[in-house]
């Protein structure tokens, strides 16, 4: 079975160039982490999650591109109704 991930295309480009540096690839460093996770059923413990956004902490060209992300997901389905998103959620802070 295979799985798709969407990342920010910059980031994704940036972790090929990393990865490469390092011998391995983005695929092989995801399924070390699933390995991981599968079998402690945790993440790692210095893995963190990325901080949440404020708009208080952003430029007006990074809200826009934030919006425009936003309205692109929505137009492509993806989407979660709240019972999903809260599950989604539950599940994480469980995995901490």
């Amino acid at each position: 079975m295979g799985i798709v991930i969407q990342v920010e295309p910059e980031l994704g480009r940036q972790a090929e160039v990393v990865f490469e540096q390092l011998g391995t690839s983005i695929s092989d460093a995801m399924n070390t982490l699933l390995r991981y996770v599968v079998s402690r059923k945790k993440l790692p413990d210095d893995f963190s999650r990325p901080p949440i956004p404020c708009i208080d902490d952003m430029t007006e060209e990074e809200f826009d591109a934030m919006i425009q992300e936003s309205f692109k997901a929505v137009n492509e389905g993806r989407t979660y109704t709240i019972d999903e998103a809260r599950r989604i959620l539950e599940a994480d802070d469980e995995a901490l």
